[in-house]
């Protein structure tokens, strides 16, 4: 078990990777694609995260989170890019949230994808 939640994690630590040098030029489309990333890696992984966030003991999703809030400080700092620590952790453990509500549901992939674009973008449309 333990075996299998490094493996995931190390697989959705790679999915957090920017897709832009600066974080000036971040716009929809790259946002866009960051979280598409993201939520591609936990598809790949669905059944396994299932059963990961089930498992009270393990403390999954906290560790998940720590997991995105950590990949994207590192990025931030190799690209010499400041960042606001509370957006930074408010952003990763709502993907987190996210990521839990999906695996709950039978929620396609890009219907995933596109609803977490738009809470990312605090656009929800009636």
């Amino acid at each position: 078990m333990t075996a299998l939640l490094y493996d995931i994690i190390a697989n959705i630590e790679k999915s957090c990777r920017p897709v832009v040098k600066q974080f000036s030029k971040i716009g929809l489309a790259e946002s866009r694609q960051f979280t598409d990333q993201i939520l591609e890696a936990i598809a790949e992984q669905k059944i396994a995260l299932n059963i990961l966030f089930g498992q009270k003991d393990w403390h999954f999703s906290q560790q998940l989170g720590e997991v995105l809030l950590n990949a994207s400080i590192e990025e931030a700092e190799k690209l010499n890019q400041t960042y606001n620590l509370p957006h930074l952790i408010y952003f990763t453990h709502g993907i987190v949230g996210y990521i839990h509500h999906w695996l709950k549901t039978s929620i396609s992939l890009d219907i995933a994808q596109e609803e977490l674009h738009q809470a990312v973008h605090f656009s929800f449309q009636k």
